[in-house]
């Protein structure tokens, strides 16, 4: 009993002596689609972000990484397409990793910029790990739209990460 109680003194003495680092890092990106109609549409964007570039950035080993918190999310349009949105959802998803809600607002004020509200778990680091991850901006459209449309996404993460 007396080994035990030791070695989870140990466990947690060297996990409690072991230092994080929050870094803020923003990243943009600009989803689109073509051809949408009243109602529901998608917008995507392949997730640029890589594992190496992070930590190449950061200069620590990707297994240093700990977890990519979205802190917060802005969307803004061109005036004239930000008039027809009425409802905005931002996901993530990847090959190995099911669709995850990251932000959302509905309804729509007016103007060209949004500040979603951000879902509660947010950790896009298993995301940004595997590949084929895809920005999607589900819109609610009120009006078609038969030429592109495209928005831009400005993410804030808080990168936390062993050093």
């Amino acid at each position: 009993m007396r080994k035990i109680a030791l070695s989870l003194l140990l466990i947690w003495v060297m996990t409690g002596c072991t230092n994080t680092t929050n870094i803020e890092k923003s990243i943009s990106t600009v989803v689109a689609g073509e051809m949408l109609f009243s109602g529901p549409n998608s917008l995507q964007a392949p997730v640029t972000t890589s594992v190496s570039s992070l930590t190449a950035e950061l200069s620590i080993k990707p297994s240093d990484l700990s977890h990519i918190e979205v802190s917060g999310i802005q969307i803004s349009m061109t005036g004239e397409q930000a008039t027809l949105a009425e409802s905005l959802l931002l996901q993530i998803v990847s090959n190995n990793h099911e669709m995850t809600a990251l932000g959302s607002l509905s309804p729509l004020e007016n103007g060209p910029s949004f500040e979603l509200n951000l879902a509660e778990e947010t950790d896009i680091l298993p995301f940004i790990e595997d590949e084929g991850a895809t920005w999607v901006l589900d819109v609610n459209l009120s009006e078609d739209i038969m030429d592109e449309m495209k928005a831009t996404a400005e993410l804030k993460l808080m990168i936390n990460y062993k050093n």
